[in-house]
């Protein structure tokens, strides 16, 4: 019986004292979970965090002007990229209504006063043909230098190399395979007693320079305020719009909803099917 108790005291305490050192690894591993959590620095916890997103800037769309169009790697040192703001920051003031062409619901230009015996070219295209009359009252040294290219047959096979939608079509300095046509010096600017650069008008392309104007025209599709003379400064000068279409303004419309791209040395607005001058001459 004395053994039996005996034996049955240490069994006992054999047990408190393992329980006791349980109970004390438990705390122990309790207290060393919370130092390993305190010393977590807290870029651990920054570092989950997504950074703000950045919105790009918006960028302003370049104004368009009917500027003489070059090849991207001729750039004379005093000329200036073809989205050169023209006038357009100071609105042009008003000018007398004769000799102002207007144009009518169906789209063609009303006669306006002009003398009788004007100049009539006739543009034929390989969308269509139109005719456009000429005011040498008003810029005889423009139409004399669009004449001479005229009779010397200088646009026949050239391309209409640009066309903006609701702004111009562009023609008359390069070949379908964008070779540059050779011309005659460059013309005065006579925009200050020239029309108005209205729908329909047609005009002279230039650089940034007043007085380099050539052998490229431009046909305005709606009325292009921003491109008439203001004053004479250089941003004032303006486009020498000389002529109006008096026949075929729908072919002129047509050729300038033609779908655009890039083509040759130029990075956009170029017709991806050729629009070309099929003959330009007076008419009889």
């Amino acid at each position: 019986m004395k053994t039996r108790f005996w034996v049955t005291m240490i069994v006992a305490v054999g047990l408190a004292l393992g329980c006791q050192q349980i109970a004390g690894e438990k705390t122990e591993g309790k207290a060393a979970a919370q130092k390993v959590a305190a010393e977590q620095p807290a870029a651990a916890q920054s570092a989950m965090e997504e950074p703000a997103v950045e919105k790009p800037a918006e960028e302003k769309p370049a104004v368009e002007t009917p500027a003489e169009e070059k090849p991207a790697e001729e750039k004379p040192a005093e000329e200036k990229p073809a989205e050169e703001k023209p006038a357009e920051e100071k609105p042009a003031e008003e000018k007398p209504a004769e000799g102002i062409p207007a144009a009518d619901p169906a789209g063609e230009v009303k006669p306006a006063g002009e003398k009788e015996g004007n100049p009539v070219v006739i543009i034929e295209t390989s969308m269509g043909t139109f005719k456009v009359e000429l005011y040498p009252q008003k810029t005889p040294i423009t139409v004399a230098n669009f004449l001479r290219y005229v009779d010397d047959s200088f646009y026949t096979g050239a391309i209409f190399h640009r066309v903006i939608q609701g702004f111009v079509i562009q023609a008359g300095g390069f070949d379908p395979d964008y070779g540059r046509r050779l011309t005659r010096e460059p013309i005065e600017n006579e925009a200050a007693t020239g029309l108005p650069n209205v729908r329909g008008t047609i005009a002279m392309a230039r650089t940034a320079q007043r007085n380099s104007a050539s052998s490229q025209f431009y046909v305005n599709l709606r009325d292009n305020s921003m491109l008439d003379f203001t004053e004479e400064t250089r941003a004032g000068w303006g486009y020498c719009a000389f002529g109006r279409v008096i026949e075929g303004m729908d072919v002129v419309d047509k050729i300038g909803a033609v779908e655009t791209s890039s083509g040759g040395p130029f990075r956009q607005d170029v017709p991806k099917t050729p629009v070309t001058l099929v003959s330009v001459r007076r008419a009889e």
